[in-house]
């Protein structure tokens, strides 16, 4: 079964991203923004948590539906990047920059302009 977009993965991110800093080290967890494609080209922006283990492999954990019904996961940030054509245009904010952000522009993100655009509330 397939994991749909909820369409607030920005504040999905965030949502996780505050609960693995308190169960991982806070150097190795990191808020990701990014953009995505299909194959063919980018198709918006997205955000997801990118935690790192002992052995240097690192993990994506983001949210979804399934039958209708939200679902969190991880997965290896190989096979993440591969299932959503994720390119080199990628953020990644330590718990600070996170924070800092968030009360300088008042959400979640997305922060930056180009990934701003790129999303459907253009938020």
């Amino acid at each position: 079964m397939d994991l749909h977009p909820t369409g607030t993965c920005f504040d999905d991110a965030s949502q996780i991203f505050v609960e693995l800093v308190y169960r991982f080290p806070l150097d190795r967890v990191r808020l990701v923004h990014g953009m995505t494609g299909d194959g063919k080209g980018v198709v918006g922006s997205h955000a997801w948590v990118e935690v790192t283990n002992d052995e240097g492999k690192v993990a994506v954990f983001t949210e979804g539906l399934m039958n209708g019904e939200r679902r969190r996961g991880s997965l290896s940030r190989e096979r993440f990047y591969e299932m959503l054509c994720v390119g080199e245009d990628v953020i990644r904010y330590t718990a600070e920059e996170a924070l800092i952000l968030d009360m300088k522009y008042g959400h979640c993100g997305p922060w930056e302009p180009r990934y701003r655009a790129a999303t459907k509330d253009g938020r």
